[in-house]
């Protein structure tokens, strides 16, 4: 199914920022500096197993879980 990646990302991104912006993006900049470049993933992308245990890995060690 496509686009679980792009889910998770978004999940990660709102839960952790609660409504604000500032934290959101600083939640995808460390998403970027762990290897998962948010702005590249879409609900039409295909899902890949290893970037999805790094999305759930990353989602772990935020405190998020998905």
């Amino acid at each position: 199914m496509a686009g679980q990646i792009h889910a998770a990302i978004q999940k990660i991104i709102v839960t952790r920022g609660k409504g604000n912006r500032v934290i959101e993006n600083g939640t995808k900049t460390k998403l970027l500096l762990k290897g998962i470049n948010a702005s590249k993933w879409t609900s039409m992308s295909p899902d890949d197993p290893v970037m999805m245990s790094k999305v759930k890995q990353a989602a772990f060690e935020l405190g998020v879980s998905i």
